[in-house]
């Protein structure tokens, strides 16, 4: 992966996190309970949850891997 694809991607996520400031349930529901996802790009997507006033990012996923295990 070249510089410029990470640095675009970092700003992705980094504007999602925005987002999710100002708007926390703007992601879908999973069928995990209180569990959000958003999309960051076509590919890879950020797994979330809000408690209180707090949002934590649980997980980023490449949505092209086959899940193994």
């Amino acid at each position: 992966m070249g510089k410029k694809v990470a640095d675009d991607f970092i700003i992705k996520v980094d504007t999602r996190i925005n987002s999710l400031l100002y708007h926390p349930f703007i992601g879908s529901l999973t069928k995990y309970q209180n569990i959000r996802g958003i999309y960051i790009t076509q590919h890879n997507r950020m797994y979330y949850k809000v408690t209180d006033n707090k949002v934590t990012i649980l997980n980023l996923y490449d949505t092209k891997r086959k899940n193994y295990g």
